[in-house]
């Protein structure tokens, strides 16, 4: 999964990959690509021409744009050697894109490596991954992950007190502030505590 890096940084390599568009580079490699078909936040079709004097057209799409961007690999057919014919579309909102290429095209894929997530599934995984490294992770057990209509991470755990007790807790932040969350006495808060925090020992 690639969700590990916060919006921030898909930003960052989503302007590296729109350099690299039409480029063969070594990220989305055969280990990192979810075919658009197992997918759920990629839509794709292309049409390959019979003729080769006409563009084959393929279209790509976010279906997932309310959490985050989606990174689609077209792999080609029939390159000249030495022709760098595949490419990546990097995909930030839900409008649909459209992009010409003079080769058969042979699949579209997600990349897991650079997008935000290949299914809504994933952002769960990511919450549950950025809160292990968050301060208040440390004394709370049975933590459970997902994410509300807004694409944000519901937290919930059994958090110490401090005083022998391990009661439930939740929280809802932002995937980028997953990882700031602080045990204050066993209720999970965003940044400093307004109550006690239970910091990790060391």
């Amino acid at each position: 999964m690639k969700l590990n890096s916060t919006r921030a940084a898909s930003a960052v390599f989503a302007l590296i990959l729109a350099g690299l568009a039409g480029q063969a580079h070594a990220s989305c490699g055969i280990g990192e690509r979810i075919d658009f078909r197992d997918a759920g936040c990629l839509r794709a079709e292309w049409d390959n021409k019979a003729l080769p004097s006409s563009p084959n057209i393929v279209k790509t799409q976010n279906r997932c744009s309310d959490i985050g961007d989606v990174v689609a690999r077209v792999d080609v057919d029939g390159k000249i050697p030495g022709d760098f014919g595949d490419f990546t579309v990097v995909l930030t909102d839900g409008r649909l894109s459209q992009t010409n290429t003079s080769y058969k095209v042979k699949g579209v894929y997600c990349c897991e490596d650079f997008s935000d997530l290949c299914n809504r599934s994933d952002i769960a995984d990511s919450c549950l991954e950025m809160f292990t490294r968050s301060p208040g992770s440390y004394w709370c057990s049975n933590v459970s992950a997902g994410f509300d209509s807004d694409g944000r991470c519901a937290i919930t755990a059994e958090c110490a007190n401090g005083s022998g007790g391990y009661p439930s807790a939740n929280i809802t932040v932002k995937l980028a502030d997953a990882d700031d969350i602080r045990n204050c006495a066993g209720s999970l808060e965003l940044g400093d505590c307004s109550t006690t925090e239970l910091e990790p020992p060391g």
